[in-house]
Parts: C-alpha cells; sequence; structure tokens
C-alpha cells in the first residue's frame, strides 16, 4: 500500500504525462482536494446515524475529501457530481445494505417502476462516476460495509455488481490502489 506522499507523488507525475487524459480533464485534474477534518466527517456521521468504512475514512483525513480517483474523481463527502446527495439516500446510508437484493435488481418487477427498484442501493452511497448514470458506490453498513460496487443501473440497465479482482471484491483501498497502478502502468512506464 502506498502512504499518502507516495499517492500525492504519484499524481503529480500523472498531471504531468496524462494532463490530457479524458477523465483528468473533464474532473479531477490529477488532484485532491483538501483533507477532511475530523470534526467534519464525525458531523456527517454523527448526522447520517452511520460509521464511515474506515479505509474511506481515512482517505478522507489523510489525502483528501475527494479528488483524483477512478472515472471522474472521488465526490466529496456527502456529494455527487458537485450537488448534495439527496437525504433519501443519506438517510437509507444506516439500513444493512442487501447484496443479494442488489443483484437482482433487474428481476424486481411488482410493480414495474423506478421507485420500486431505487432501494436496492440502500445502504451504499454514490463516491464516483463515469457518466451516463455508471456510479461506484461505497458499502457503508452490512457486511459488506468498505466494500466498492459498480451500479450502471441508470446507464445500461444492468443490475449492481460488486467491483472483483482476482482476489475477490475490493474494498475502498484496494479499488483506488488498483486505480493508481492501472494509471501508472498506462502512463509512466
Amino acid at each position: 500500500m502506498r502512504t499518502a506522499a507516495e499517492v500525492r507523488d504519484l499524481l503529480k507525475k500523472l498531471k504531468q504525462r496524462a494532463a490530457d487524459e479524458y477523465h483528468a480533464t473533464c474532473g479531477h485534474r490529477w488532484r485532491l482536494n483538501p483533507r477532511a477534518t475530523e470534526a467534519e466527517v464525525a458531523a456527517f456521521e454523527k448526522q447520517w446515524r452511520i460509521r464511515l468504512p474506515s479505509e474511506y475514512r481515512e482517505f478522507l483525513l489523510t489525502l483528501g475529501n475527494g479528488g483524483a480517483g477512478p472515472g471522474f474523481g472521488i465526490d466529496p463527502l456527502g456529494t455527487m457530481q458537485e450537488q448534495a446527495i439527496g437525504r433519501d439516500v443519506l438517510r437509507a446510508l444506516k439500513v444493512e445494505f442487501d447484496a443479494d437484493l442488489a443483484e437482482e435488481w433487474d428481476e424486481v418487477t411488482e410493480p414495474e417502476s423506478w421507485d420500486a427498484r431505487k432501494d436496492v442501493m440502500a445502504g451504499a452511497m454514490p463516491i464516483a462516476t463515469l457518466g451516463c448514470g455508471d456510479w461506484f458506490r461505497l458499502v457503508i453498513s452490512g457486511p459488506h460495509a468498505g466494500e466498492i460496487w459498480f451500479d450502471n443501473r441508470g446507464g445500461d440497465g444492468m443490475p449492481p455488481d460488486p467491483v472483483v479482482d482476482d482476489e475477490g471484491e475490493l474494498t475502498f483501498r484496494s479499488w483506488y490502489e488498483a486505480w493508481l497502478d492501472e494509471c501508472e502502468a498506462r502512463w509512466l512506464k
């Protein structure tokens, strides 16, 4: 695992070598936002009656409150695409995430409406987007807490799935590290 200083150094190198990369130019520009304070993170957790997964919490406090990351970058805490996350989504973060329900999203048929299916991601918070309705969500509650799930319901209409590699489901840190590894291999080697 990289240290915070190593991540910052790598992002500086990427900014020099991959400044024209689409997601970077339209989004994060290879920069991290200023770090969140313990008071800001604690206030968010208290307001929504949750505890953020430790790896994400550490990222907010030691690296940045959003910025450079997969897709258009990691959104600042409590926001998505520069807008506040809806209160209904934030209130649902304390609900235990149901992985089976999420993976069977496209099989929910009664009634056949978006509203009947929107709660399948209760317990997970959007943290980054690829655009076109494709979201990365961080599971906040339940046995899958800390995992990253890819939510493509608004894009191709596919059910949400955990982001995985050869070793299994990716947690926030392993997902972020995999993105850094991919960027380093693509633009710096």
